[in-house]
């Protein structure tokens, strides 16, 4: 194992435990086309655009946006965003600060077998909750909003930041 370490003169240093600590000096190569282009161009747009907390996707062509409001929107294959949110639940949440908010998604990993999925939110009351959710039987695009079953509950103290709180 070696523990590698850039330096300013441009070199690279590495550290070979195995070999009492000796230090290794490599010239640092670069690549004599400079630094790749990157061209970012737009592919969706997300109904009233509010923050962006995650983009997850459930093992198919779906995109999964999830805005810090409480809403989760659809982006299909193709870039087109479904009009009507998967999930609304901006009733429950509080996105009093830049720290609250829906937080997290994921899908259980048996998807769509398990028609499950879980979200991170900051509630009205300020408190951390982990819940769980089904899909609509009737229309994989819906999430049945009345299905919500409350897992875990934080309270969360004043002074704490919720990024230990995503799911992961």
């Amino acid at each position: 194992l070696l523990s590698t370490a850039v330096m300013a003169t441009g070199s690279i240093v590495s550290a070979d435990p195995q070999n009492a600590g000796q230090i290794i000096h490599l010239p640092l190569i670069v690549s004599p086309s400079g630094p790749p282009e990157i061209e970012l161009v737009p592919f969706a747009t997300i109904p009233g655009g509010d923050t962006i907390t995650g983009i997850v996707n459930a093992g198919d062509e779906r995109l999964f946006v999830v805005e810090r409001t409480g809403r989760i929107f659809i982006v299909q294959a193709e870039g087109t965003t479904l009009e009507d949110p998967f999930l609304d639940i901006t009733d429950n949440v509080s996105d009093d600060n830049w720290e609250e908010g829906l937080l997290g998604l994921e899908f259980h990993p048996n998807y769509p077998g398990t028609p499950y999925f879980y979200v991170v939110y900051t509630n009205v009351k300020h408190v951390i909750v982990l819940s769980r959710f089904s899909v609509s039987s009737s229309n994989p695009d819906m999430a049945d909003k009345d299905s919500e079953v409350n897992l875990l509950s934080i309270p969360k103290p004043a002074s704490a930041g919720n990024d230990a709180y995503k799911v992961h």
